[in-house]
């Protein structure tokens, strides 16, 4: 089941819920993902990118994607941390 949510005060910006382990969005421009690790086992809290669809995706629930592989460019929210830190532009 899929559904769109909106995230800020625009309708430019929304994403889409897949089934019970994601949103994910098109970005407005491709990402450089030059030494990304890349992973089919994704884990809840962490914020993935798939090159196909030029899309990020947070995931929140551990999940193996096979055949799929996503780039993991090291971001991962937690409940146990206050504070996060990240280098990821576009």
């Amino acid at each position: 089941m899929s559904d769109m949510r909106t995230l800020g005060n625009t309708d430019k910006k929304v994403v889409t819920r897949s089934a019970d382990h994601e949103y994910y969005g098109q970005l407005p421009k491709n990402v450089d993902v030059n030494g990304a690790r890349q992973t089919s086992h994704v884990e809840a809290g962490g914020i993935y990118y798939f090159q196909a669809w030029n899309a990020f995706s947070l995931n929140f629930r551990d999940m193996d994607i096979s055949p799929y592989k996503l780039e993991f460019p090291g971001i991962l929210l937690t409940t146990h941390s206050k504070r996060v830190s990240a280098d990821f532009c576009i």
